[in-house]
Formats: structure tokens, sequence, C-alpha cells
């Protein structure tokens, strides 16, 4: 029997660069912080038309502060640059495009969780649905572009039947299956059930030879681990909403549906990711063998460190990892998208937007990648890797050039009790600067005051008035256990730098003991405790009372009365009203404590009741 043949090349696609002009900000708003937004897609390749792959008919537009505080919304149709006016600060920006209608103001929450309804067979008739998330910070003027990216992947299908083959063997339909019905717009999406996956109408063809191009949501139905062999990857091991392609015919009176899932490899990957493209040749040799061979380009990069000073050379490793494509040819580009630096690709200067040969064949290839700024600022470099065939890889780096902002600190206290304090000092310092510092404390299960010896007024921001100097804290556990704390310190022009460090909670026993003084008709209670009381305390006390009257006659009586503490206190105080006639002595000859309260809130004292 001829031998089966199938060819699957996948490639991952990512945006490619913005035409549109810069939007120009309205002179007379300059003392306002104003965000303009241009938006973009980039085709996914040339089998279509790139007007119909980056067609965006509207948006719906969302930027969320990170600290809290009131979010934007903008319905954008037909879509523009915009420029919206925010106050300085850090955002969460959220784009859907092709939604068709005005969302309305949602949380994030909400936003997050959106999803694109569309029958499968329908996806290709209407703009594709497309999502960005990315990070936003306002300082000043701020220009950025929204990469769009698809909720969609594009399959390009083609099949031939071999000659000697075609004598037997007829086809009648090819058809795309376990098509998902529904994405998130953010976040990986998988089909988990039945009612959300459809098979696409079966297109009849009797040819011998076929081509075609169709668009599904997000399918990542994952890996399945012990596919050793191409021949394995079947409907009997596959996930079982697993996207695939039938190709039904008839063989010699026999009726043959040939199965090619869709994923990143020939055997155990089963995942369709979206704004990816799967070009996939079947060469149908025989009836019973397939060899299906994968063709990748895989395509990594380091991140750079979050901080440089200006003038720091940012530096990172570019990999490529290339297989079954010996004929394949590489180049490599890059834009800064934000940023005025110079980058060095293996120590070579290079101009942006000019592609470079980077590598050919088969294997892993590497370059270093350096940038450099002199001013403080964003930056965001775009690195793209694009083969003979005109497919492109993208990659982004991210960095901040900031003015060398130092502190250090020391630490006076670590294992604390509720009542103990850690002493924190700490200096700042930046050379050329005379402005004032502002200081960000986050920690949960600790309380921040500032000064060794200011009033306990809990804290969580610090003016540092004096400038560069040095500063003190107190910090109070909370909670039982390691507790780690951030200090995050901020110059006036938005220059930050921090320090970690923590603390260690431990609970503490407090014992009572119970005194008393007799008065006219009652006894004046006083307890103690062997460590102060964390809150406002009340231990219930049921006390035998010995009574000798003055004729000699004894008796026993219990009375139960309340004790009160007041937070921070350790000594508590109650009354208890005797109702005794005559003359008589009293004496306390037992008695058993019991609280609602018998641990601290915080759990830091646990209050020993016997």
């Amino acid at each position: 029997m001829k031998k089966l043949i199938y060819t699957v090349i996948c490639m991952m696609l990512f945006c490619c660069a913005c035409s549109d002009a810069d939007v120009e900000l309205n002179p007379a708003k300059q003392a306002k912080q104003q965000l303009a937004m241009t938006f973009r897609c980039g085709a996914m390749s040339p089998t279509r038309a790139a007007t119909d792959d980056t067609r965006i008919d509207d948006i719906n537009l969302y930027l969320f502060p990170v600290n809290g505080g009131q979010a934007r919304h903008v319905y954008i149709a037909p879509v523009r640059p915009v420029v919206l006016e925010l106050p300085k600060g850090d955002y969460t920006l959220y784009a859907i495009a092709n939604l068709g209608h005005d969302a309305g103001e949602r949380t994030q929450d909400f936003v997050r969780s959106l999803r694109v309804e569309r029958e499968p067979a329908a996806l290709a008739d209407a703009p594709f649905p497309m999502s960005a998330q990315q990070s936003v910070t306002v300082r000043g003027d701020t220009q950025i572009a929204v990469s769009l990216i698809r909720a969609v992947a594009k399959v390009n299908f083609s099949y031939t039947v071999a000659a000697d083959f075609a004598k037997s063997f007829h086809v009648k339909s090819v058809q795309l299956r376990s098509i998902p019905c529904s994405a998130t717009f953010f976040g990986s999406s998988r089909a988990e059930n039945s009612e959300t996956v459809a098979d696409m109408p079966p297109v009849e063809t009797s040819a011998t030879a076929y081509a075609a191009t169709c668009y599904l949501l997000e399918n990542r139905q994952g890996e399945v681990a012990g596919i050793g062999s191409q021949q394995q990857k079947d409907q009997t091991r596959a996930p079982e909403h697993a996207s695939y392609i039938a190709i039904a015919g008839e063989a010699d009176g026999t009726q043959v549906v040939y199965r090619i899932y869709l994923g990143e490899n020939n055997t155990t990957d089963f995942n369709v990711g979206r704004n990816r493209v799967y070009n996939i040749d079947a060469r149908i040799l025989g009836l019973n063998t397939v060899d299906w061979r994968v063709s990748t380009a895989e395509l990594t990069v380091t991140p750079f460190a979050e901080n440089h000073a200006p003038g720091e050379p940012a530096t990172t490793e570019l990999r490529l990892t290339s297989t079954n494509d010996p004929e394949n040819v590489y180049y490599l580009s890059y834009h800064i998208d934000a940023g005025t630096g110079i980058v060095a690709i293996d120590g070579v200067n290079r101009n942006p937007g000019t592609p470079y040969p980077f590598f050919s064949g088969n294997g892993t290839v590497t370059a270093g990648i350096s940038y450099t700024q002199a001013e403080p600022g964003d930056v965001r470099l775009r690195l793209t890797v694009t083969d003979k065939y005109g497919f492109s890889m993208e990659r982004m780096l991210t960095t901040q050039y900031k003015k060398s902002l130092n502190v250090t600190f020391t630490q006076e206290g670590y294992e604390l009790a509720a009542m103990d304090r850690a002493y924190v000092t700490f200096d700042v310092s930046q050379p050329e600067y005379a402005g004032q510092y502002k200081a960000r404390l986050s920690g949960d299960g600790i309380t921040f005051f500032q000064g060794r010896y200011s009033a306990d007024i809990p804290k969580t921001e610090l003016t540092l008035y004096e400038g560069n100097g040095t500063y003190e804290l107190r910090i109070k556990p909370e909670a039982v256990g390691e507790i780690p704390f951030t200090v995050t310190i901020t110059d006036e022009q938005g220059n930050s730098t921090s320090f970690e460090s923590s603390v260690k909670g431990v609970k503490t026993i407090a014992d009572f003991t119970l005194d008393y003084r007799l008065m006219t008709g009652a006894l004046d209670i006083v307890m103690e405790s062997s460590y102060p009381v964390s809150e406002d305390l009340k231990i219930t006390v049921t006390a035998t009372v010995k009574i000798v009257y003055s004729g000699g006659y004894t008796k026993t009586q219990d009375y139960t009365f309340d004790v009160f503490f007041e937070a921070e206190r350790s000594r508590g105080t109650g009354y208890v009203y005797l109702d005794l006639q005559g003359r008589y002595d009293v004496s306390i000859i037992s008695y058993t404590m019991e609280s609602d309260t018998p641990v601290s809130l915080n759990g830091m004292v646990e209050y020993k009741l016997q």
C-alpha cells in the first residue's frame, strides 16, 4: 500500500506595525494628561485580503486604574484615533473589537469574562472578534498604539490524491468538525462539552486536488502524553472536543474518512491557538497509511529587567528554533514603539525597520540584544522574525529607564508579640534632587505607624517632606506567623524604588488572677492579666462564696458576674451584689471563668481561662 502523507506547517502570527498617522495633541490642553490611542491589527497571511483580516468596525475600550478609582469606558464606532484626558497613574487597558454594540459601563471582572458567541459557519462572514489587554502608564501626554489580537485561528487546507490511488478512491466531502461556538476575549479558551461545539457544513467535492481557507475560534485542548507516532493521533486518543478536518470518500465501495487533528505537532498536541495560521497540505496516497509531517519555528526571548538607570544597557537573548524546513530563511528586524534608545544585535548597531538575515535551515540560533537609552522614560521594543513565506513572529520587550533613586534600611525587631513593635529606619537619596518623596506602605497582617514616638495613627502612605534624608516607621503585627511587607519610595517625577522585609508574629498566653474587696453588701472585683488584652474583653466569672455569719453559721453560695477589660490593659474590674442580711464575713473559695473571645481577634493573644 502506498503511503498517505500529510504535511502541516504551524506558525505563530503576531500583529505587525501600525500604519495610522500620529495623533496631534491639543496644545491648549497640554497641562492636562492626554492619552492618545490608535488601533491596529496585522494581516494574518497573503491568502486572504489584508483589509478583511484587519477590519475593525467598532471598539469597546475600558481603562481601569491599577490602584482603584474611576474607570473609563468609550465606545468607538466607526473606529478612529481617540484622545482621552486621564489623571496620572497606572492603568489596565482592555479593548474589544467587533462586538457589534456598546457593552456599557462594566466592572473589570465582567470585562475579563466577556465571550464571543458565533456559529462556526458564520464566523468568516463578519469582521473577526479581536481583543487587546495592556498596561498603560500616564505620567504626561502619552501616545500608544493598541495592538488587537484576533480570537480566531486560520486554517489553510489543501489535499491532493495520488494518481494511482485516484483510480479507486473518490473524495465526496471535506468538513471541519468539533468547532467551538464561543470563546473568551481574554485568556485561553477550550470547548468543554458537546453544547459548546458544532460541525461546519460539509463542502461537497469530487476533485482530486482541493484548497480552501477557513476560520475557527480558539480551542486549546491541551496535550495527550504517550502518543509516539502520527498514526496514533486519532479519534481513540484525541480529547473529546478536539477540532479536526474530515475528508470523506469511497474506495472500492468502502466508506473512508480521514481525520486530521489540528495542533502544534503531529503527535501529542491538540491546541488550536488564536491569531495563529495553520497550513495543512494533505497528500492521499493510500487507504490506511498517513504521513503527517510538521514544520515548526519557535521564537523565545528573555524579558528585560524591569528598571534601568539612564545610560545602562538593557540586555537579553533572542532564540529561534526551526525544524523540518531546511529551505526556509529567516530575517530579524525591530521597531521602537516607545523610547529613544539605540539597539545593537550581536554587538552591531542596527537601524529600525530594516530586516537582517538571521538564520536558514533547521536548528537553533541565538542573538544578543542590547538596548541603551540616555533619558528616563518607558521603553517598548518590538522584535520581529519573518520567514521567506512572509510568516512573522513578534516578541515585545519592555523596560523603564529611571534616575538613580537609592534607599537603604535597618530594622530593629523581628519576632513580635501583640504589643511589640518593629522599628525600621530608612535613608532615601537621589543625586541633584531637592523635591519630596512619597512612601507607599503595603503588607497584609500588619499596621504601619510613622516615626518612633508619634501617635498611633495607622498609615499606608507617607509624605517625606525633608526630601533626601532619614525616616522611621513602626510596624505592629496583626497576625501569627511570617508577615512580609514592602516600602515603595517615589519621587515627584515618577521614579521609584522599594525595599522588602518581614516580621514574625508570635502568640502569647495571658493568664488571669482574681482578687476582691468586701464592701457593704457587695464584692468589688479586680482581675489581673499577665499580658494586656488586644481588644475590649468581657470575662464571665462563676464564684463559690463562703459566708460566715456572726453567730458562727456558715454556708456557701454561687454568684455569677462579669469582669470588663479595656483594650491594651492588664487590669479588669467587676462588681457583685451579695444581697445578705446581718453581720457576716465572706471569702471566695473557688471560681471558674469563661468568655466569648477565648483568643484575640488577630489570634496573637490566647486568654487562658482556668
